[in-house]
């Protein structure tokens, strides 16, 4: 993805990342999240950043016992969670939402 350095006037890609990254850390209590910023929109009509982001949760049904072939590479302790993050013109977080539901803003 070729991405300016300097996004707009107010916001550039590590602020974007700085901002997206403290939002989710003050949510998930593990630091070592591997945390990353998929993709940055500018939206001129609302003027706010629409960007997706994810980040590794630990796999509520993983099965540590579970060594067979066909579900070796399903049955792994992380899963990544991709979420939809929407900053306005003040560099504040507006909402976060489930990745990929259409309703989220029009």
């Amino acid at each position: 993805m070729a991405v300016a350095t300097q996004i707009s006037k107010k916001l550039n890609f590590k602020e974007i990342y700085s901002i997206s990254k403290k939002t989710v850390d003050e949510f998930q209590n593990n630091s070592n999240i591997d945390f990353r910023l998929e993709q940055i929109v500018f939206d001129k009509k609302t003027k706010t950043w629409n960007c997706v982001i994810s980040y590794l949760v630990e796999n509520k049904t993983y099965d540590v016992n579970n060594k067979s072939l066909s579900t070796i590479f399903r049955n792994s302790p992380y899963e990544r969670v991709f979420k939809s993050l929407i900053i306005n013109e003040n560099n504040e977080v507006e909402g976060i939402y489930i990745y990929g539901n259409d309703n989220i803003r029009k």
